[in-house]
């Protein structure tokens, strides 16, 4: 029987991801567009952003992830009849937020999206949320925020979740 040749298909990654010594998964340079973004989540550790970054889709976390928004804005598109949460968090990941100075989520309303959606833990350090806030049965802690949580436009409640189990 003749060999066949093994075909890879690689996608090279850029150079900012590195391990430490423990293999953690470190960042050498912050993130500056919604697919450095997705793809720097996809590998967990620590995440930081470079600029303001306003997204077409969801940004899902399914590893434990530090997410520094050093200052910038995380935002949702509006996107007419399609839910656009701006974070989406994975049962099992945890999700730590570090929001210093003018860091925002925001979840554009009258999009049917949430700042962020968990199903894992979700640790807030800081910075702002508005429009609407978190939800699903989840465990959050919060030390520090403003939370711009009210009704939108379209009369539907923004809230954080009453099913949350939320330690302040």
């Amino acid at each position: 029987s003749e060999l066949q040749p093994i075909v890879f298909d690689v996608e090279v990654v850029k150079d900012w991801v590195e391990a430490d010594k423990e293999g953690n998964v470190v960042l050498t340079e912050a993130v500056s567009t919604e697919e450095e973004l997705i793809k720097a989540l996809s590998f967990g550790g620590v995440v930081t952003l470079a600029n303001d970054i306003e997204l077409s889709k969801s940004l899902n976390v399914a590893l434990d992830t530090v997410l520094d928004l050093n200052g910038h804005t995380l935002k949702n598109n509006k996107v007419e009849n399609t839910a656009t949460d701006v974070i989406v968090v994975a049962e099992g990941a945890t999700l730590t937020i570090n929001g210093e100075g003018k860091s925002t989520i925001e979840a554009v309303t009258g999009n049917d999206g949430y700042a962020v959606i968990s199903e894992g833990t979700v640790v807030i350090n800081g910075g702002t949320f508005s429009g609407v806030g978190i939800y699903n049965p989840t465990e959050v802690t919060i030390n520090g925020g403003t939370f711009n949580v009210g009704r939108d436009p379209d009369g539907a409640s923004d809230h954080i979740s009453d099913e949350v189990t939320l330690f302040v």
